[in-house]
């Protein structure tokens, strides 16, 4: 009964969303593969930062390798441009790789990505712990990394996985209105909707840590690697590992404006953001 109420309530807050002005590029039609750059695949979270960052202040065009960002809604969207070889690469959970790679699809890393999430939930629930989730709708994505944390942050709080409903929502900006509109009991977030959402007045459920740090990645194909894919790897990995050289060196100007013009996050959840430790490419 409450997932039928879920599924009701759930259809306003789309039709607001769908309605809502995209983030820049959001939408934006995807350049023909012939256009001369490399297309990767990014979601708006702080493990896509490092690639963004190398874009916008010219790492990448100082190795020689001219990158378009196609920013997408969703993982599932990242996804479905690597699969369907609309991208040379693009940002990959941890959870959907081992799926992806155990239907027979084969990809190379290019780098490991570090992501905090946690557990929101609408301010007008007043719940205080994990606990409070039993038989309440706590939305995360199949095969993900939300799913993976859920079910982990759920494990230590004693409870099972059958104790609440999962609908399976991938996109981060209509999650994110879903919990401001008191559409789900709980969502899995992660960074910077978590900290942008905790402003904005939803709670955080959790126990011991209020993140937890999670481990993706960037991949390309393995049929990507042609006479010059392997070029293109090793350009991208220079320009990468120096911007986060330039990240771990304070340039937090720098990476600070890059959050509010190309993520659109406003200067309060600006001021709270932490960045993760990158890890180098190899």
């Amino acid at each position: 009964m409450k997932l039928k109420v879920f599924l009701l309530t759930m259809l306003p807050v789309l039709v607001v969303c769908c309605q809502n002005k995209p983030r820049p590029d959001e939408d934006a039609a995807t350049v023909d593969a012939d256009d001369g750059t490399t297309h990767i695949a990014l979601v708006r979270t702080l493990a896509s930062l490092p690639v963004a960052y190398a874009e916008e202040y010219g790492m990448f065009g100082k190795q020689g390798l001219p990158v378009t960002i196609e920013w997408k809604a969703s993982p599932d969207d990242c996804d479905t441009a690597l699969v369907g070889k609309h991208v040379f690469a693009a940002a990959v959970n941890a959870p959907r790789l081992d799926y992806l790679c155990r239907q027979g699809m084969a990809f190379d890393t290019l780098a490991t990505t570090h992501c905090r999430w946690g557990i929101l939930s609408p301010a007008l629930l007043r719940l205080q712990h994990v606990r409070d989730l039993k038989g309440r709708i706590v939305a995360t994505s199949r095969r993900s990394t939300a799913e993976e944390v859920c079910h982990e942050i759920l494990q230590q709080a004693k409870m099972k996985t059958s104790d609440i409903a999962e609908p399976r929502i991938a996109n981060y900006d209509v999650l994110l209105n879903m919990i401001m509109n008191n559409q789900v009991d709980a969502a899995v977030m992660p960074e910077p909707y978590f900290t942008q959402g905790h402003l904005q007045g939803a709670r955080i459920l959790a126990v011991g840590e209020q993140t937890v740090l999670k481990r993706g990645y960037i991949v390309c194909r393995k049929t990507a690697i042609g006479t010059n894919g392997n070029d293109i790897s090793l350009k991208f990995k220079r320009a990468y590992n120096e911007a986060i050289d330039s990240l771990a060196n304070g340039q937090k100007e720098k990476w600070q404006a890059l959050l509010q013009q190309t993520y659109g996050l406003d200067a309060k959840t600006i001021a709270k953001i932490s960045l993760p430790k990158y890890q180098k490419a190899q």
